[in-house]
């Protein structure tokens, strides 16, 4: 009777040694499978990264031609400033010179008052 029950415990055993390893190896075809996923994950990852790389690389080179265009079209709008300021000046002067001249022609001064 004993020896029954002892068979009995080892078949229990073998069928739970048996469960395990279906289970381990389940557990393993998942591992490779999260494994595989990570990979392609990691690779997917690398390629966002350097295609990120590459269009802030094209950013700045956009960004430096913008400063010099930005620059340059800053120098052109000094250049206009002064221009705008020295053809000020002259008018200023022409028409001072002008009421000198009309001053001059009605004896001096500004006309009298009526």
């Amino acid at each position: 009777m004993r020896t029954r029950k002892v068979l009995e415990e080892l078949r229990d055993l073998r069928t739970e040694m048996r469960d395990l390893r279906l289970e381990t190896r389940e557990i393993h075809a998942e591992t490779r499978d999260l494994h595989t996923e990570n990979r392609d994950m990691l690779r997917f990852l690398a390629e966002v990264v350097r295609r990120n790389e590459l269009a802030f690389r094209d950013m700045g080179a956009a960004l430096g031609e913008f400063r010099k265009e930005s620059r340059a079209a800053q120098e052109v709008s000094r250049a206009a400033a002064e221009e705008s300021r020295a053809a000020a000046e002259e008018t200023r002067a022409h028409t001072k010179a002008i009421f000198a001249l009309i001053d001059r022609f009605q004896g001096g001064g500004a006309a009298p008052a009526t």
